[in-house]
């Protein structure tokens, strides 16, 4: 199991909670920090947000908020052989919209559809606006403490036919691996 801080702030932003103070529902709603009661990481690099296609919050997205787990170590994808058309993009902003283009462009199983199950219900409340993050999404997960063992995490970000980003969370390390290796995990966030 992969260790990670659930339940609580470990953001690095600024307003709001605190780093490590506890996610909590108030008065019966949600902290809207930390909507999912999962991880809340890293707040956005400019001070107006940023775009996250196809995500609840759209144009209007600060945080990215990880999935509790635990965590599944699998492939990529089923196609492990193959380029999904659309998939390269790396930026914060892209996450939701490579995986989406994952599972649409023939994956029919491995990290982008763990992530795409994912839901979360907190007092009533559905999320399943869960995606596998973008090496630039996940480097600031990383960054925020969102994963921290000594393990490896997709992204969605793939680099080729038979190759996509992935980092090892402990060291900070971004490289790349074959989509046939499942000794990575895939791990779930969602922008809000």
């Amino acid at each position: 199991m992969v260790p990670v801080v659930i339940g609580r702030v470990v953001s690095r932003g600024s307003g709001g909670r605190e780093s490590g103070e506890p996610c909590e529902v108030l008065e019966g709603v949600v902290d809207d920090r930390c909507p999912g009661l999962g991880g809340v990481d890293v707040d956005d690099p400019a001070a107006s947000g940023f775009t996250s296609t196809g995500s609840a919050c759209g144009t209007s997205c600060h945080y990215f908020e990880v999935a509790p787990g635990p965590w599944t170590k699998v492939n990529w994808c089923n196609l492990a052989t193959t380029a999904i058309p659309g998939v390269f993009g790396t930026s914060i902003g892209s996450g939701f919209e490579n995986t989406r283009l994952m599972t649409t462009g023939g994956c029919t199983s491995g990290a982008g559809n763990l992530a795409r199950a994912t839901t979360r219900t907190v007092n009533g409340v559905t999320f399943s606006d869960w995606f596998l993050a973008s090496k630039d999404e996940l480097q600031a997960v990383v960054e925020g403490g969102g994963a921290s063992s000594v393990d490896y995490y997709w992204t969605s970000s793939q680099t080729g036919a038979q190759f996509v980003w992935r980092i090892l969370a402990a060291y900070q390390a971004i490289e790349g691996g074959s989509k046939a290796d499942g000794q990575s995990f895939a791990l779930p966030v969602r922008a809000f």
